[in-house]
């Protein structure tokens, strides 16, 4: 799931998974507060990477497997 903390600006991806027909996923500017971020998650057999491709201002991302 995809989850968002507003209290303490995070971004959290628990267990992402991408569908069989789709190896990347670009998501461009995603807000939370003040933060903006570049991520793309990239599928490698059956995990998926998540890369921090851009971050403006303090907000983190968070990754579960």
């Amino acid at each position: 799931g995809l989850n968002f903390d507003h209290r303490t600006t995070e971004i959290r991806f628990d267990r992402p998974r991408l569908p069989e027909f789709v190896e990347e996923v670009l998501i461009r500017s995603l807000q939370i507060g003040d933060s903006r971020m570049d991520i793309l998650l990239r599928k490698h057999h059956t995990d998926v990477a998540l890369n921090v491709l851009n971050r403006e201002g303090a907000g983190q991302v968070k990754i579960t497997m």
